[in-house]
């Protein structure tokens, strides 16, 4: 602002507002004050190259620029965050997620972040767990406050009364303990969806089933504790004396894996102990061309491919139709392992593969990258489920024949089972001479190897390709073995950082 004011003789007012208009990328502003800047330092006497030369300068520095006090704070305070992370690495990411309890995106981030450092967080527990996050043997335990649903007042109850009379024994023990009019039927039941209540024992159906009994006992119990209702015997007996009735619970069959999931997605923002994904491997990750981390850094209009799971969708109609009369339209978050983007299917898209958009679906899907918002999108012009991507991407399939496990019968029938999925992929059949006692090396009785071991590669006709969908991968499997098929396909080249997803 002062070289603005000395040099081209602009106002200091009007120099803040020039300022201001670089940071922000103002581009007509700019211009406005280059020129009355550059006149006012030729009437000053300086050049105009050198008076250009520095507001260029200036230009490049207020893109991004600090007063030295900020830029002194800024460093120091990135050294003590830097060192806390190298020397104290499991209680600064319990710290950091107790910064960000209010939102699951931060906590999201959290957590990956803690496990690329081999920081294990684990599920809240009753027993373990305060209200923000904090530190145990095994890692950083989940913040009871930061589950969804759990009022901070009733959880510093639970708390409260855990480090006051001990650990909880049941979910009995949980409802009478803590007041009611703080940890109701609906935090009881958040309590078993994210895994709270685990280490009693019984599993989350389990205690699902008896959520209402262990609430209206304990609500009983404190209106009889209100009304100044005594025992029999004078209210004296022992807890152990007391009948067990409370603590059973019913034969009821566990959630399933995807049901447990549900829940935790629902209770944490994002699944915590596993995810989806992660039971199809490599099959959703194999063919993709980028992950919803690195659109980050893709250019806008950059055609990519993700794989992953589709999530929250929600449909709507466009004012105008499209060139064949269709208006509908759809919008769906879209994740990986690593994160999420929200994509845009339009209606001629839609119309054709709106089908496939179903939530928790696993899919690959095609589109481009769209920058026009603070965060990327992708406009959609293409899904493929896991066997499509593997019918278009795999580009030859060799069947290998064994001498001393496969016949004529099995020849037979692979050549019955090829016949009937005609397709685009090339069949390559390997036959392998060598016998099984050759390959182990094992002699005859003369000392010398049983056999010679020899390869031969035949191409089949054209009329023989294949397409390679599950039917013919589990029909080969059955009669040859996996180990003696192998699906090729070429590498995809990855599209990661920003030059090169052009």
């Amino acid at each position: 602002m002062r070289i603005l004011n000395r040099v081209g003789g602009i106002e200091l007012a009007s120099a803040y507002k020039c300022i201001k208009a670089i940071s922000k990328k103002k581009l007509a502003i700019i211009a406005q004050f280059r020129q009355q800047y550059v006149d006012g330092a030729k009437e000053r006497g300086i050049e105009e190259s050198v008076a250009v030369n520095l507001f260029e300068l200036i230009e490049k520095f207020a893109g991004y620029g600090f007063n030295k006090s900020h830029s002194t704070a800024y460093g120091l305070i990135a050294y003590q965050t830097a060192y806390l992370k190298a020397h104290y690495p499991v209680e600064f990411m319990a710290a950091l997620l107790s910064c960000g309890m209010e939102s699951s995106d931060r906590i999201t981030e959290h957590v990956e972040d803690a496990r690329r450092q081999g920081i294990e967080v684990l599920p809240p527990d009753v027993n373990r767990s305060d209200v923000e996050f904090s530190v145990v043997p095994e890692g950083v335990t989940f913040g009871l406050g930061a589950v969804k649903g759990l009022g901070l007042s009733a959880m510093h109850a639970l708390v409260k009364e855990r480090e006051e009379n001990g650990p909880f024994k049941d979910i009995f023990d949980v409802t009478e303990r803590v007041d009611p009019g703080h940890l109701n039927r609906s935090a009881m039941e958040i309590l078993i969806k994210c895994g709270a209540l685990d280490s009693f024992g019984p599993t989350r159906a389990q205690h699902a089933a008896v959520v209402d009994r262990a609430v209206q006992a304990a609500a009983n119990k404190a209106r009889d504790a209100a009304a100044g209702q005594a025992s029999l015997f004078g209210g004296d007996d022992d807890a152990e004396d007391a009948p067990e009735v409370a603590a059973s619970f019913p034969d009821v069959p566990d959630w399933t894996r995807a049901v447990t999931l549900a829940h935790e997605k629902e209770v944490f923002g994002f699944y915590l102990t596993s995810h989806p994904l992660t039971e199809a491997g490599d099959v959703i990750t194999k063919f993709a061309t980028a992950t919803t981390l690195e659109l980050g850094e893709a250019e806008d209009g950059v055609e990519v491919t993700v794989g992953g799971m589709v999530g929250a969708i929600k449909k709507a109609r466009t004012k105008k139709p499209s060139r064949n009369g269709n208006t509908d339209y759809v919008m769906f978050d879209f994740e990986d392992a690593g994160g999420c983007v929200r994509c845009i299917m339009w209606p001629e898209e839609f119309a054709r593969q709106g089908d496939l958009v179903q939530t928790e679906a696993v899919l690959y899907l095609k589109g481009k990258v769209d920058r026009r918002g603070r965060e990327p999108n992708l406009i959609v012009n293409r899904l493929m489920t896991p066997d499509d991507a593997v019918k278009e991407h795999t580009r030859q399939l060799a069947v290998k024949f064994q001498k001393g496990l496969h016949a004529d019968a099995e020849l037979a029938r692979v050549r019955e089972i090829l016949g009937r999925y005609p397709g685009e992929t090339d069949v390559v059949v390997l036959i392998d001479t060598g016998s099984a006692e050759a390959l182990t090396g094992t002699e005859n009785g003369s000392g010398e190897t049983a056999d010679v071991r020899t390869r031969y590669r035949l191409s089949t006709p054209g009329h023989l390709r294949v397409s390679c969908g599950p039917g013919l991968r589990r029909e080969l499997i059955e009669v040859m073995g996996e180990q003696h098929l192998h699906f090729w396909s070429p590498p995809v080249r990855r599209r990661t950082g920003s030059p090169s997803l052009n």
